[in-house]
């Protein structure tokens, strides 16, 4: 990489072992064990610490904890509409899954319609369009809004037809051409073989001789006898420049380009048909362009079908411009410019933005971003919705200083934020390998992309502010002028247990069909699952698709065989044999999910933090040498912490140590397909809540997966702090806080112009303030650099500034407090509510999910 970042000092190997008073091993508990001495600790620093993602990309650091960096108090809205997964399932199933569903809050299915499902004419084929509405109707039903996936696969990348032909002489692996009987028509440069690694038409035939000589893009990746043969011709080329080199054009490539709009319009025609919402305001569902580049994508790039590759003058290019956001640089003009396989994204995106084709509502993400991290907010299209991710986790990794995480020759990043690795002068973060400290543990854990374990982590695209990103341009609220944040989803992902499952039954010696092994496959499935959708939720993505709900219990299957074997015998139908092999984890979603749904609508939350945690009976979960530089990690360093509000005077939340070993037998003594042995003993903590009304407040507690009521005591308690005594495990369980009465809330914040280019500061509370002050500054950099204080004792405020008080990009923040508790808005510098960027826009609203 040639990536030249901003870091800490760089200091020495040298230096730091000058630093280190190394601890001895006898003076640590086994990771994850009490040391039977010490009796509580006290997190180190505050637990919202942005210097915890202090981690330049394309390093790594074993001490820094990114996801750490920020605790955001969401809306309910945050999490109601969160939860999705794929559709792969017979449609049989349909009702009683979709109902089950249903039920457990999961509100968003991801449905793939291939371009290869399209019939030569360019139209669904009856059959297919049946299947949409059967399907689509089922969703409808209950409460699913479908994704549909809109990809190429080069198994049947777009309309094929088989075409027969008979092979006058064999042909064998790597030939470059192929003895056809004389006088068969060829369609040359469509046509070709199927490849046997499902490519159709690979390679393809570039000439035919008069004698019946194929000439082939490629060699032959197969034996081929001869007689009967039948290829496959594709309806259009593979994607391509406009001009190549020599000069010759290749009109295919436009021809290509305006085939796949085609397809999205037939999809997205038959989609709003199916769903009956033609003419509604909505229509009911979203696309995501791609799946995964690395995964059946050869249609990209013709170059994948020929050995001697086509060189371009000039690429396919779609553009397009539009005017800047007035005040952001008045009067300019912003070109967007895609080129290459990747217009297909910009060209999609205009097609379901055009307001004449009707269909509004519908989101367009790319899933050209799923498998890398470049795709960040500033470089959006115009409309783009967001982008996606396929980060999937699993198995295992043991991490030592003989065997490093990532790779060896690169540096990392300490606990002080100093880089440390004997530089090598190969490149900026290139070092000689064993130069710096590497801890000894295993890593298996869901929330691995939210660690400094790995520098493509997504909790750089989501983090509140890109300060803290290390990555130039992410950030959640970065953005291409257009003031809109960028959702950033996960249409794929899961933690895979297939590798712990190996190791179970290679020591149990038992068949995979033994129920104490689906039953022990089973709850690591309902930690992970719970513990994915709940974290990435609260840590700011906007959706995420667990794959998947077939039965596949030692991988990543959600929804076990005798779910669908019960549906089944029960004539399709949900009953109560089906609804007992439903597992827990479903249950404990949908009971947070409805609990969120009764919450009131709140616009504006009031931030809740954690002033102070205190773990009882230490547990070690990573050790390092004890010095600053590398520190030892404390189960308190993981633990999380994610509140919702639900109304002016109460909170939801999820609460869990975020183990880095969710496989680990914590009693080893136990059967090794006995679930116990896995499950994280209760460890007690103290947690003081600032900004809640402690005084007079109740709290009750409730597990996700045991769906009982476990311990919570209220052990302190003033005016504005609440400490409470939590039971964690190693999932999620809900805290639940009633204050005595309700706290301040901002409402309905307005941001608006005035004719002579001032700002009208509009908002209300609930409550009359005891404190209100408006503050602004030229950008989200110094928004604190004027402060209007507004007389007390008002429910509803309004204020201007004038127009010479204004540079720049004006940014507003309000603060107002009451019986010691402060609400504020915007939370994060760089929210775009309460920027005001628009000359003629009206206003800029408060909302804390954009």
């Amino acid at each position: 990489m040639a990536y030249l970042l901003p870091w800490a000092p760089i200091v020495s190997l040298l230096a730091v072992a000058m630093l280190a008073v190394a601890s001895r091993a006898a003076d640590l508990p086994p990771i994850g064990e009490w040391d039977g001495v010490t009796a509580s600790a006290t997190l180190d620093g505050p637990y919202e610490d942005p210097t915890q993602a202090a981690v330049p990309f394309g390093i790594i650091s074993y001490f820094k904890l990114p996801w750490r960096a920020y605790l955001d108090t969401w809306p309910a809205s945050q999490f109601q509409l969160f939860c999705g997964t794929q559709w792969n399932t017979d449609s049989r199933f349909a009702e009683a899954l979709c109902q089950v569903l249903q039920e457990s809050g999961i509100r968003a299915i991801r449905y793939e319609i291939g371009w290869g499902n399209l019939d030569w004419d360019d139209a669904l084929p009856e059959g297919m369009r049946a299947r949409m509405a059967r399907d689509f109707a089922v969703f409808k039903r209950h409460g699913l809004r479908p994704l549909i996936l809109l990809n190429a696969h080069h198994g049947q990348p777009c309309p094929v037809r088989g075409v027969d032909v008979e092979l006058a002489a064999a042909a064998v692996k790597g030939d470059r051409a192929l003895k056809l009987k004389d006088g068969t028509g060829i369609r040359v440069g469509y046509t070709g073989p199927a490849h046997p690694d499902y490519i159709a038409a690979c390679p393809l035939i570039t000439a035919v001789d008069g004698d019946g000589t194929a000439h082939l893009s490629a060699p032959l990746p197969m034996d081929l006898p001869a007689g009967p043969l039948r290829l496959i011709e594709l309806k259009y080329r593979p994607f391509q420049g406009v001009l190549r080199k020599d000069g010759t054009p290749a009109p295919e490539a436009a021809e290509t380009f305006a085939a796949w709009v085609r397809y999205a319009a037939a999809v997205g025609q038959a989609a709003r048909e199916a769903l009956g919402t033609e003419g509604q305001r909505d229509a009911g569902f979203d696309i995501e362009v791609w799946n995964e580049q690395t995964f059946g994508s050869n249609f990209l790039d013709i170059n994948r079908y020929y050995a001697e590759k086509i060189e371009y003058a000039e690429p396919f290019v779609y553009r397009r411009t539009r005017p800047m956001q007035d005040g952001y640089r008045p009067d300019a003009r912003l070109e967007f410019e895609q080129d290459g396989c990747y217009a297909i994204l910009p060209m999609t995106i205009d097609y379901f933005q055009d307001p004449a084709n009707g269909f509004p509502g519908v989101e367009v993400i790319s899933g050209f971003a799923n498998q890398w991290p470049w795709d960040n907010g500033t470089g959006l299209w115009h409309g783009q919705a967001g982008f996606s991710r396929h980060y999937y986790t699993g198995g295992w990794q043991d991490c030592s200083p003989e065997t490093p995480l990532g790779n060896k020759a690169s540096g990392v990043v300490n606990a002080l934020g100093e880089f440390e690795g004997r530089k090598d002068g190969k490149d900026w973060h290139t070092v000689e390998p064993g130069s710096y400290f590497v801890p000894t543990f295993r890593l298996a854990c869901p929330e691995f992309f939210h660690t400094g374990f790995k520098t493509e982590m997504i909790t750089r695209d989501v983090i509140p502010d890109s300060r803290w990103s290390h990555f130039k341009g992410h950030g959640r609220y970065t953005h291409n002028g257009d003031f809109r944040r960028a959702r950033v989803w996960q249409t794929e992902v899961n933690y895979d247990r297939n590798a712990f499952f190996g190791a179970v039954f290679a020591a149990a010696g038992v068949p995979r069909d033994d129920p104490r092994a689906l039953a022990l496959a089973q709850r690591l499935a309902g930690k992970t699952f719970l513990r994915q959708y709940l974290f990435h939720a609260h840590k700011g993505l906007y959706r995420v698709f667990l794959f998947s709900p077939q039965p596949d219990p030692y991988g990543i299957g959600l929804l076990p065989q005798a779910f669908y074997d019960a549906v089944a015998t029960n004539g399709y139908a949900l009953g109560d044999e089906a609804r007992r092999a439903v597992p827990p984890e479903f249950k404990g979603l949908g009971w947070f999910v409805g609990l969120l749904d009764g919450a009131d609508s709140i616009e504006v939350t009031r931030a809740c933090g954690v002033r102070k945690l205190v773990e009882h009976r230490p547990r070690l979960a990573l050790a390092g040498d004890g010095t600053p530089a590398h520190p030892h990690r404390w189960h308190r360093d993981l633990f999380a912490f994610m509140p919702y509000q639900l109304a002016a005077n109460r909170y939801a939340i999820p609460y869990y140590v975020a183990t880095l070993d969710v496989t680990r037998a914590w009693a080893p003594d136990r059967d090794v397909l006995d679930p116990a042995r896995y499950d994280m003993p209760e460890q007690e903590f103290d947690v003081t809540i600032g900004n809640l009304r402690g005084l007079g407040a109740t709290v009750t507690a409730y597990d996700l997966l045991t769906h009982q009521a476990v311990p919570v005591e209220a052990l302190a308690a003033t005016p504005d702090t609440l400490t409470v005594r939590l039971r964690a495990v190693d999932y999620p369980r809900v805290l639940q806080v009633t204050e005595s009465a309700p706290g301040i809330l901002i409402l309905a914040p307005e941001v608006a112009r005035t004719a002579d280019g001032g700002l009208a500061v509009h908002w209300r509370q609930n409550l009359p303030a005891e404190r209100a002050r408006v503050s602004h500054g030229p950008d989200w950099t110094r928004r604190d650099e004027t402060v209007i204080e507004l007389a007390p004792g008002a429910r509803e405020y309004s204020t201007v500034i004038p127009a010479a008080d204004l540079t720049g990009v004006p940014a507003v923040r309000i603060r107002v407090a009451a019986g010691g508790l402060e609400a504020v808005w915007p939370r994060w510098d760089e929210e775009p509510a309460g920027q005001a960027p628009m000359a003629n826009s009206g206003s800029a609203k408060g909302n804390n999910t954009p």
